[in-house]
């Protein structure tokens, strides 16, 4: 059975409930951050507290996430920013990608304190139901609803993604066979690859160290970039561009120039 999480979100104020247990979490809608470097200062608390406090955390309370500024200046720094996450000019993505990443860890935590088998069950087969309202979203762009949407889809376990009462989750069958042809494609097969070379290596590669080295280099990456193509080509059909794009991306800051230009070839131009 599905597990079933529930968010209702307003530019004052953030509910977070989970039907089954009953439990619930209202924050304020705010997060304090620094623009420049984009730290987190603190989530989730009044300006009239942060703007008191921000150099304390107190752990019973909503969480502020690692405070590295003295409350004296809370107010006087231009670099601090101090804004509601979900509106509509989608500035602050990432941090409410953080943020979502907060309340599922509260609500995991206490589902798996209430019911720890059908939790760790739905855990496995990511069969976790995410039902959003968010207020005014019907007016966002569609380039914002679409970021928003593909990347809370890359970040959480997500079965189902319901936006103030729609549908827009990709089939799960399609996020694991991109998965499962990304990890073949790029890392099994690679490898896979290098140990056949390296156990059918010819008798003149064996007698030199360097000649064995780039040998065996130039297997593992000629067959690593020709997984990536194609499982770029067999993504594009699979998935949309912004989870793709998020999935090509990683953790990295930026795409090489290189992939950039498989991306505009394969992909095209957004």
């Amino acid at each position: 059975m599905a597990i079933k999480f529930e968010f209702q979100i307003n530019p004052e104020k953030i509910n977070i409930h989970d039907p089954f247990t009953g439990y619930r979490l209202e924050i304020e809608n705010k997060v304090v951050y620094r623009k420049k470097s984009g730290t987190v200062l603190a989530l989730g608390d009044a300006e009239d507290i942060v703007k008191a406090r921000l150099g304390w955390q107190d752990p019973t309370s909503p969480p502020s996430i690692q405070p590295t500024i003295p409350s004296s200046q809370a107010t006087a720094d231009p670099d601090i920013r101090y804004q509601a996450l979900f509106s509509e000019d989608g500035e602050e993505l990432k941090h409410e990608i953080l943020a979502m990443k907060y309340f599922t860890q509260a609500l995991h935590r206490q589902s798996l304190r209430t019911r720890p088998f059908a939790h760790l069950a739905a855990k496995v087969f990511d069969n976790f139901d995410y039902l959003l309202f968010i207020q005014g979203y019907e007016g966002f762009k569609q380039d914002r609803r679409s970021a928003l949407e593909q990347n809370l889809q890359v970040h959480l376990r997500i079965r189902k993604l319901i936006m103030n009462g729609h549908s827009v989750e990709i089939p799960l069958w399609k996020k694991n066979v991109e998965f499962w042809s990304r990890r073949f494609l790029t890392i099994i097969l690679p490898v896979l690859m290098m140990l056949i070379g390296y156990l059918n290596m010819p008798v003149v590669v064996k007698s030199s160290a360097i000649v064995l080295l780039v040998y065996l280099l130039l297997i593992t990456y000629g067959i690593y970039y020709s997984g990536k193509i194609l499982w770029m080509l067999l993504a594009r059909k699979l998935v949309p561009r912004d989870y793709r794009m998020c999935m090509l991306q990683g953790n990295r800051s930026q795409l090489s120039g290189w992939e950039i230009a498989l991306v505009r070839a394969l992909w095209g131009n957004k």
